[in-house]
């Protein structure tokens, strides 16, 4: 089965390791990792699409994910969710489940045939990405890293974001 795993991964974090494990264990063969609104950078979306790119492959590396089970796809913003859904339908590999815990792509897909995954994070790890984000804009390097990825953290120490 291929699943597909839409977010923004700004940054991705050890919640989305943990919903790409959680599919790997629900007998995922193959995961197309959407990234979403790939051209965005404001102070919600600091790495752009690249970057989201190179974490996201080091945290795999760091995980012993194989590459062949994952292909990483921008999924850009539309005006409407029904342009969204349509790019993803007829853009993307075709997938048979879809792993959100966002309840707007949840919706999107609920209409559809396709099985929705809503990974349920397990960890006491703080995963907000908005979180992070407000720690590593105030220097509070040591709660951030507990949220993410040593790859992760190496790379944001070595690259900063795109709008500092």
């Amino acid at each position: 089965m291929t699943y597909l795993y839409i977010w923004r991964f700004q940054p991705f974090h050890l919640g989305h390791m943990d919903a790409i494990q959680q599919c790997l264990d629900a007998g995922a063969q193959h995961i197309i990792i959407g990234i979403g609104s790939p051209d965005l950078i404001d102070s919600s979306n600091p790495w752009t699409l690249q970057q989201r790119i190179d974490m996201l492959q080091a945290a795999l590396d760091e995980y012993h994910i194989p590459t062949k089970t994952v292909t990483i796809e921008p999924i850009p913003d539309f005006d409407t969710d029904q342009e969204w859904y349509d790019f993803i339908i007829d853009e993307l590999p075709a997938f048979d489940v879809v792993v959100s815990g966002n309840e707007r792509v949840q919706d999107i897909f609920d209409s559809c045939p396709h099985t929705i995954l809503d990974p349920e994070l397990e960890s006491d790890i703080d995963t907000h990405a908005t979180q992070i984000r407000a720690w590593l804009t105030h220097k509070e390097y040591k709660k951030a890293q507990e949220s993410l990825p040593s790859s992760v953290r190496k790379y944001i120490q070595t690259h900063g974001r795109d709008n500092e």
